[in-house]
């Protein structure tokens, strides 16, 4: 590791292709990562500096090592040489980068001094701007002046050389009507954000401007201004609902279908007034949390389709039986879970000819048989009811009446070898029961592989 203690210099010239000095250019020294004992931002300061009048710059107190100076300036293709600390004399040329120009006009055609190109403010008294144009991808270039102007938007494919867009006249536009509704349902959605945007512009597509918006009404009906003849697309969002966008085009009267995102939605019903939390597991053992929302339910997000397990944990003596429920492609699944008030308490006695062994245990609803792999034993362990550890017993509180069964896997400390016993049991009232588990050595073992 390299601490970086005051020590060489590095200094030099950055000139353009013609061999002129260049001033105002940022330089600085890239040092390879986890090679600083230091924080980022000081270990940054000290390896940056700005060219003088005369192209001139010098990195200090720079440790022994190599590094890749940098010279970054607007206009310019960054470049980078490589250099040792105590290297004087080092040239940096920049050559200029290939540039997108053009002319913001109202509709009158007088110039727009001030507007946005990519969503970086320009001033200019001509309404010119330029910016860099990407050699290696297209560019996305979008024209933006505020609320009342209809925003634009421009695309240019890759290329070295210097592009022109002319004039670009930002006018009122025109507004489009239609309705935003439930994909499922076909019921308009309240609330719901349109707007309309190039699908190649990471800020118009996630409607990061605040402009050009609008909220649909009840029924799902919106109007948005200010939409350029040439828009593209048209986007529309809920915060219950996923995001979607259709090819607008000259479309007068759009409908925008908006699926339910894809979650389970939770009502936890409780006499007590213990704080809970829910998870749901998925098959694969992927748990992930609920967030509880303004109505009180708890809403699991970020879901793929499947079947999962929900469960509800609080901080005292309160049970809930844990639900499973199918999520599908599209849309919301539901889940009321109640707390139990009454029931039997299920005592296990658990004997093991191996005492060192560690032991989990559920109590899964109907009959199970054995489980053969590791992926239907972590299904068992996910969907069962969980015990309270009372001394060397296990309790299984407020069983309702039916059919059960017990599932016990003891494994070693690696969990090299995993032993499992199924005890099928049957609750009658809310009289309280005692069962006898052993798990012998002979009892069927799963390994990590998953197999028998």
């Amino acid at each position: 590791m390299l601490e970086l203690t005051p020590g060489g210099t590095i200094s030099g010239t950055v000139t353009d292709a013609s061999g002129l000095p260049l001033a105002g250019v940022f330089v600085f020294a890239r040092v390879p990562e986890g090679d600083i004992e230091l924080d980022a931002a000081a270990a940054f300061r000290r390896a940056s500096a700005t060219t003088n009048g005369l192209g001139a710059f010098e990195l200090t107190d720079l440790p022994p090592g190599e590094y890749g100076v940098a010279a970054v300036a607007d206009g310019y293709r960054e470049v980078v040489a490589q250099a040792r600390a105590g290297d004087r004399g080092v040239t940096l040329t920049l050559k200029r980068a290939p540039m997108i120009r053009g002319r913001v006009l109202t509709a009158s055609g007088e110039p727009l001094v001030a507007f946005q190109v990519n969503w970086s403010r320009v001033e200019d008294p001509g309404g010119k701007f330029a910016i860099p144009r990407l050699e290696s991808s297209e560019n996305t270039v979008s024209i933006n002046a505020g609320s009342d102007l209809a925003p634009i938007w421009r695309r240019v494919p890759a290329g070295t050389t210097d592009v022109s867009l002319g004039d670009l006249v930002l006018g009122n536009g025109r507004t489009v009507t239609g309705r935003v509704v439930d994909a499922q349902t076909g019921e308009g959605i309240a609330g719901a954000t349109v707007y309309a945007a190039d699908e190649h512009d990471p800020m118009g597509r996630y409607g990061m401007t605040g402009e050009n918006m609008t909220l649909t009404e009840r029924g799902g009906s919106f109007a948005l201004p200010h939409v350029d003849d040439g828009a593209p697309t048209l986007f529309a969002w809920h915060d219950e609902y996923g995001r979607t966008s259709i090819p607008l085009g000259g479309a007068t009267n759009p409908e925008v279908r908006l699926w339910h995102e894809t979650r389970i939605v939770v009502e936890v019903q409780k006499q007590s007034k213990e704080r809970v939390s829910v998870t749901a597991y998925a098959e694969s053992g992927l748990s992930l949390p609920g967030i509880q929302d303004s109505r009180g339910r708890y809403v699991v997000s970020g879901l793929g389709a499947g079947r999962y397990t929900v469960r509800v944990a609080g901080e005292g003596q309160a049970v809930f039986l844990p639900v499973s429920v199918v999520v599908p492609e599209h849309g919301e699944a539901h889940v009321v879970l109640v707390e139990r008030t009454a029931g039997a308490t299920l005592r296990v006695s658990v004997q093991k000819d191996d005492t060192g062994r560690s032991l989990a245990m559920v109590l899964v609803a109907g009959a199970v048989k054995s489980p053969s792999t590791m992926t239907e034993l972590n299904r068992l362990l996910q969907a069962g009811l969980r015990p309270a550890r009372v001394g060397d017993l296990r309790e299984f509180k407020l069983v309702p009446a039916g059919a059960f069964t017990v599932v016990a896997a003891a494994f070693d400390e690696d969990i090299s070898k995993i032993q499992v016993v199924t005890v099928p049991v049957t609750v009658t009232g809310e009289r309280d029961q005692a069962v006898d588990l052993v798990i012998p050595d002979t009892a069927p073992v799963i390994d990590q592989e998953g197999g028998p």
